[in-house]
């Protein structure tokens, strides 16, 4: 049996390869015009929805003017809106509109379409097994998140 560190560079290579192979499809996310800080922007208000302005600056790791140029052309395209916080007029609420819902859910809906073909081209024991090593991974993450926390 190869060593942990062998082991690990070849998962980390195979996800390479992964990304190299599906780098070829045609995925609605290419279809956006969005930067990449706007897009983790968009993710981000998906996820957790409606948020603080310094609540995201901080989860995307952004300084306040920096998040603000970032969502200002995000308003400009329609796909975020500003608004006061009732509890608290100096708080800046930031959401997504229902197009930016809808242009995430696109995207994401794709993602989940070419992830489920790539598993049905898979026998039962090796759709057991990749369940079995997302289990893993998962088990592995909540632990290493705990530890950080």
């Amino acid at each position: 049996m190869a060593d942990r560190d062998q082991l690990i560079m070849h998962i980390m290579e195979t996800q390479a390869a992964m990304r190299d192979v599906m780098a070829g499809a045609k995925h609605p996310l290419l279809d956006l015009n969005l930067t990449m800080p706007q897009l983790k922007v968009a993710l981000v208000l998906y996820r957790q929805g409606p948020l603080a302005a310094q609540d995201l600056a901080s989860r995307i790791n952004a300084s306040p003017a920096t998040l603000s140029g970032i969502v200002d052309r995000l308003v400009a395209q329609g796909l975020v809106t500003r608004s006061e916080d009732p509890a608290d007029r100096r708080v800046r609420k930031l959401e997504l509109t229902e197009e930016g819902h809808e242009q995430i859910d696109r995207v994401t809906r794709a993602g989940q379409a070419e992830q489920q073909k790539l598993f049905l081209q898979l026998e039962d024991r090796g759709l057991e097994i990749v369940a079995e090593a997302f289990d893993l991974i998962l088990a592995a993450a909540k632990e290493m998140h705990a530890e950080q926390e």
